[in-house]
């Protein structure tokens, strides 16, 4: 028989039925889909790192730690450039918790190096009782009970950071920050600031100024100054300032700057003689150790660099690097006490710098007859000179100083510009830009070619000031506009006549102006191109 007529065998028969039968198997699971930030994040962080770096390096200062929270590459990515944007300087208060966090970061790998500033609170929470029962008293604390548990916490708070400050842990401590900062082998500045600010701002109905208080966090003011219904402070400069100083001279650190801020309490609160005995000794001006100074007025940081014999002024930056209009940040010599100002005027400078602020020009013309004697480099760098409205321009006053009373070796003029307080909107005009010279005959000629033609604008682009040839051709399309038909029904043919032609002479007026001055800008141009060109027969 042919095998192609046998029965199917039962091997057949088996595979046959299980073609044929529905598969009993679990089906495969649905495709998860992600949500669109997880998918467009996944690509993100595919990027190669150097491009993550570059993100990570143009993102706000204060959306660092919100990015470095997305994930931990990002957090790593953006480490360096959170340490140089939010931890370049920061306050810190003398206790344990504070000084324990100030550790941990100098000893961190990559935030450690990326310290520039510290600063150390110089106050205290008090214990004088009457200055505490006066505070109760006038924070309506009437309840007994209450007033005592309030009192015990003062007390408690003050025994414990009194013996932290008594204890071997406070040098330890600094010593261990200051040995960290030196094997970054980085520059950084130690400093102290008032953890108390006091401002008098003019009551709006009264016209009275009334002191005001506010705090001055340092790491570690939450913690100890929280659940107190008040705050008040004991001052300890001095003791602040020596531990300091001790703990430096233990492991022999020398900081760049020694800075002090004082928060405008130079003005309010009595610091002008804290100050005078920080940095005054017999009248003149010391360096603690050998360490250059900073003090802080308000947006201005004074410093004086013994090292190099210089004297600056100069606007601080903000946390962004980002500086205000000159205008908007005043220097007053006067904050600093006589006492000080006198000391720091007969300081043999040869270097002087004023950048980013505006001064009155008795100010500047006070501080150049200062220094006159030894002055040889001056820098005028995005200055506004400030005077009050008089026929005298005021920039004259100063570059009289500068040419007659001084004998620089260097002038350096550039975005130097005149204000009038009490009219004039920032900026003000144009007095030099860009002007920088060497020797007493370039400096003595450059000068004079500033006084013979006032400098006001000639040193800019002159289109930008009135009258242009733009202000004159509109001028002219609407004199020419002028028809009797619009004003028949007020004035007779005569009267219009005589309209037109006032309106004609002063267009004509405004033609001879512009002439003038662009006679006058083109002369002022080439003698100071001769100048510079070593040319100083002006």
């Amino acid at each position: 028989m042919s095998s192609t007529n046998q029965p199917p065998g039962l091997s057949t028969a088996i595979s046959t039925l299980a073609i044929s039968a529905p598969d009993k198997s679990p089906p495969d699971p649905p495709l998860r889909r992600l949500a669109p930030h997880r998918k467009y994040a996944k690509k993100f962080l595919i990027l190669p790192d150097e491009l993550l770096i570059h993100i990570s390096d143009d993102v706000a200062p204060e959306d660092l730690p919100n990015f470095r929270l997305t994930c931990k590459t990002l957090a790593n990515i953006a480490a360096k450039h959170f340490g140089e944007k939010r931890l370049a300087r920061r306050r810190f208060i003398f206790t344990w918790h504070s000084l324990k966090g100030l550790l941990d970061m100098t000893a961190h790998p990559v935030f450690g190096p990326c310290i520039k500033s510290i600063m150390f609170g110089t106050d205290h929470l008090t214990n004088q009782l009457g200055c505490l029962m006066d505070s109760l008293k006038s924070h309506y604390i009437t309840d007994h009970a209450e007033a005592m548990r309030v009192l015990q916490m003062y007390h408690e708070r003050w025994t414990k950071r009194a013996a932290f400050l008594a204890s071997r842990h406070l040098p330890r401590m600094l010593r261990g920050v200051l040995t960290n900062l030196s094997s970054h082998g980085t520059s950084v500045s130690l400093g102290i600031f008032n953890d108390g600010r006091f401002s008098a701002p003019i009551d709006v109905v009264s016209g009275v100024r009334k002191t005001q208080h506010s705090l001055i966090h340092g790491y570690g003011s939450c913690d100890e100054y929280d659940g107190l219904p008040f705050v008040k402070l004991l001052k300890m400069n001095k003791a602040t300032l020596r531990v300091i100083e001790a703990a430096c001279a233990a492991v022999n650190f020398r900081p760049v700057f020694f800075e002090f801020d004082l928060n405008g309490q130079e003005i309010f609160g009595g610091m002008v003689a804290a100050l005078d005995s920080f940095l005054l000794n017999k009248g003149q001006v010391q360096s603690l150790a050998n360490v250059n100074i900073c003090i802080r007025q308000g947006d201005i940081d004074v410093r004086v660099l013994s090292s190099r014999s210089l004297v600056e002024f100069e606007q601080r930056s903000t946390m962004a690097e980002e500086l205000s209009m000159a205008e908007h940040c005043h220097l007053d010599l006067e904050w600093l006490g006589q006492p000080m100002l006198t000391a720091l005027c007969a300081t043999p400078i040869t270097h002087l710098r004023i950048k980013s602020c505006y001064m009155h020009r008795s100010q500047i013309v006070r501080i150049l007859q200062a220094f006159a004697e030894t002055l040889q480099v001056v820098e005028m760098v995005d200055v506004a000179i400030s005077g009050l409205t008089d026929f005298d321009p005021t920039p004259n006053m100063v570059l009289r100083c500068l040419r007659d009373d001084l004998h620089l070796q260097k002038l350096v003029l550039d975005d130097l510009r005149s204000w009038h307080i009490e009219y004039g909107d920032p900026p003000g005009y144009t007095i030099a830009k860009g002007r920088f010279w060497n020797g007493q005959q370039q400096v003595h000629a450059g000068l004079c070619v500033l006084l013979r033609f006032d400098g006001y604008g000639w040193d800019c682009d002159y289109e930008e000031d009135p009258p242009n040839e733009q202000d004159i051709r509109r001028e002219e399309l609407r004199v020419q506009g002028i028809t009797y038909s619009e004003h028949a029904q007020t004035m007779d043919y005569a009267s219009y006549l005589e309209y037109k032609s006032q309106h004609e002479e002063f267009l004509e007026d405004q033609k001879r102006e512009y002439v003038q001055k662009k006679k006058i800008i083109a002369e002022a141009r080439e003698a100071m191109a001769r100048v510079e060109a070593g040319e100083f027969s002006v």
